[in-house]
């Protein structure tokens, strides 16, 4: 909120906000939004004026390869704190979990602080601290699976042998590091020319083509999912 009126204050013709739940906030407390040009991107719970990304098939996309290549204990490192835009991806999973007939087990599910590699190695640890040992994993970001895939290498695993990693975005690092990362590619400058377009509609007094975008995601299958190993 208080961004919000230091932005308005300072007579900037509009916002993109990116991830959090302004929109939301804004339209729970305000009846005059439409006053001023506001665009979400990536916050699911909005529904107007909003640009979003495919999620929850982001997350069906990759447990359904993994299933398809004989991968049966599929685990889910995601967030401690459920968001709005990290529930999708545990939908996704989920989804592809019981359509294929597998078992959905809470001890498959790797809860971590963040995003970042440093998550990424404690969930690591997490995962094997747990009776029961996947042969695969999700990580709902690329930074959480690099470090997933250094701490089990630090640990004398092998990847993908020992486990299958699949991560989300396709950042530039994805495709140099060793075994070269599977996952999902999410369109991001897309993403950002979707909302401006939306954004510019409005300053200008027309409305949007449409009240709601949602972009279409890619798996890009690389070495880390061991599509040529699987068991």
């Amino acid at each position: 909120y208080r961004i919000y009126t230091k932005l308005v204050a300072k007579q900037v013709d509009g916002i993109i906000c990116a991830s959090l739940p302004l929109g939301e906030f804004i339209s729970k407390n305000w009846h005059n939004t439409n006053l001023f040009p506001l665009i979400s991107v990536d916050w699911p719970y909005d529904q107007v004026n909003t640009v979003q990304i495919d999620l929850e098939n982001a997350a069906y996309q990759a447990v359904r390869h993994l299933i398809g290549h004989g991968y049966k204990q599929i685990a889910l490192v995601t967030l401690d704190v459920e968001r709005a835009n990290t529930l999708p991806l545990w939908q996704g999973y989920k989804n592809a979990i019981m359509e294929a007939g597998l078992k959905s087990t809470a001890e498959l599910i790797t809860r971590v602080p963040g995003f970042s590699m440093e998550d990424g190695e404690i969930g690591a640890l997490r995962i094997l601290n747990q009776p029961l040992k996947p042969d695969a994993i999700i990580a709902i970001s690329d930074f959480l699976a690099l470090g997933i895939i250094k701490e089990f290498k630090s640990r004398g695993f092998r990847l993908p042998e020992d486990f299958a990693v699949i991560g989300m975005d396709d950042i530039n690092l994805a495709g140099v590091v060793e075994p070269r990362l599977t996952t999902v590619s999410f369109p991001a400058k897309r993403l950002g020319a979707e909302a401006m377009k939306m954004l510019q509609n409005l300053i200008e007094g027309k409305k949007p083509d449409k009240d709601k975008v949602v972009l279409s995601t890619r798996l890009v299958i690389r070495d880390s999912c061991g599509c040529q190993t699987a068991r």
